[in-house]
């Protein structure tokens, strides 16, 4: 019989989990379970080992987790899990990135990978937003200028991620016409994942 070596508390531990799960009342039940010998199942526990193989058939056969049993933990950080925007059964794991509080969504561009947070929806000040047009998502650097020509103006300068002399030049005004989605956080190129 394989067995595992720990200390006596655990296997005490243990084995009160299996009288819980089991809904026994005693270390004798919970031999019976594990089909083993009473005597046997307390030497064991004495020496501080416990029957892992046996305890893993009896966790398949009654249908029982074995990391709840072991309370493991998924070993995947929660927070740093992004979905893609409008597709949030698909996602990325960014080590690093908090979202506990499910603001950022993620899109794919070329071959760059767009956080944004999509708690913001509205210019606050120069930066990388994403916004839609159409059915199409677009990320743009925007920077607010002051016209050249007439001081009272104020437009906004449009660039792209990659090439920041491909610009388009908006009057202020036009802002509210703008879908924002959400102020873009991080780029990351696809080989730095």
């Amino acid at each position: 019989m394989d067995e595992i070596t720990v200390d006596k508390k655990q296997t005490d531990v243990w084995t009160n989990k299996l009288k819980d799960i089991l809904n026994v009342s005693s270390s004798k039940d919970v031999a019976d379970e594990l089909n083993i010998s009473a005597s046997q199942f307390s030497q064991m526990k004495n020496n501080g080992k416990f029957p892992y193989e046996k305890l893993i058939n009896l966790m398949i056969k009654k249908k029982l987790s074995l990391d709840d049993f072991f309370d493991l933990k998924n070993s995947i950080d929660k927070e740093g899990i992004v979905p893609y925007y409008k597709n949030t059964d698909k996602y990325i794991l960014l080590d690093g990135i908090e979202n506990s509080k499910d603001k950022l969504r993620a899109i794919k561009q070329n071959n760059k990978f767009i956080v944004f947070d999509t708690s913001i929806t509205e210019y606050q000040n120069d930066g990388f937003y994403a916004f839609t047009q159409n059915d199409f998502i677009i990320v743009r650097y925007f920077k607010c200028n002051i016209d050249d020509e007439d001081v009272s103006k104020v437009n906004l300068e449009l660039s792209a991620i990659d090439n920041r002399d491909d610009k388009k030049i908006i009057d202020s005004k036009n802002l509210g016409k703008i879908n924002f989605i959400g102020r873009v956080v991080y780029i990351i190129d696809k080989e730095d994942l």
